[in-house]
């Protein structure tokens, strides 16, 4: 796959056709831990965060976390290999909520107070400065490629989405239209239009090299969470084989839910 192919939009929603939405019951969690707005951490929290990626990095537990990502036969995005997946327009969300409660249980392990903070771009429309200097080295990609995480900032997308961009994707009803939006398939930017901002690892197969691709996700899993608020039917239309979250043994309906999973995010509005 050419670099970026994974996150440009070269499909629009309506080349994808509406799959039929799947009606699930949850229940809520008394407590939950909380991730934070970045903008909000301290530097304490910063250094922590900082410190954990770090000792993942050192200890060869990030690189096998990130390879994970780098493993398409997972089927996680809408756009898989230059073609539309319609599975994986179905499992973007669940699939990368999934991945981040595993990570999590990672950088938990190191220090047990870390959580994934998240970017608000729609508001913080900057590169989160703390985050300059984290930059892990001598990766390696599922087929040995060794490399270094680098960035190139505002250079193949100049800007980040909008709060109106963001107010206009969770207008829509329909889950599929509301997940290829929050994706990024036009005439929406979100997900994509942060990666290719960021550029760099970011526009890899291999993006959760760079830690910012966490919050990144976070977010983007908070708006979701937001969405589902006022949406309790908007399901994906998953059954069977895909409907588990591999390489894990989630199924959707374990994870639809936020605080069912323990967490919840600082901010519920946008």
């Amino acid at each position: 796959m050419k670099k970026s192919d994974l996150f440009k939009k070269s499909f629009t929603i309506a080349e994808v056709e509406n799959l039929n939405t799947l009606t699930l019951d949850s229940n809520v969690a008394a407590t939950a831990r909380m991730r934070k707005n970045e903008a909000n951490l301290t530097d304490a929290e910063k250094n922590e965060f900082k410190d954990t990626v770090r000792q993942l990095v050192a200890s060869g537990a990030y690189n096998k976390i990130v390879n994970i990502h780098e493993d398409m036969k997972h089927d996680m995005h809408g756009r898989m290999h230059g073609m539309i997946s319609k599975t994986g327009v179905q499992r973007f969300l669940g699939w990368h909520r999934a991945y981040l409660i595993e990570v999590e249980k990672e950088f938990q392990k190191i220090n047990p107070s870390v959580n994934i903070p998240y970017w608000q771009w729609t508001k913080n429309q900057n590169f989160p400065e703390w985050l300059s200097d984290l930059l892990p080295q001598n990766l390696t990609t599922l087929g040995g490629k060794v490399y270094n995480v680098t960035r190139n900032i505002g250079v193949n997308q100049p800007s980040l989405p909008t709060k109106k961009s963001i107010e206009d994707i969770l207008k829509i009803s329909d889950y599929t239209t509301f997940t290829l939006a929050l994706e990024g398939w036009q005439p929406y930017g979100a997900h994509n239009q942060v990666h290719v901002y960021v550029g760099g690892t970011m526009e890899e197969m291999y993006s959760p090299g760079d830690p910012v691709f966490w919050l990144n996700h976070a977010e983007i899993d908070r708006i979701w969470s937001i969405w589902q608020a006022t949406h309790a039917n908007g399901h994906p239309s998953l059954i069977g084989q895909p409907a588990i979250m591999d390489p894990w043994a989630y199924r959707y309906k374990d994870i639809a839910v936020t605080t069912d999973l323990g967490y919840a995010y600082e901010e519920t509005q946008l």
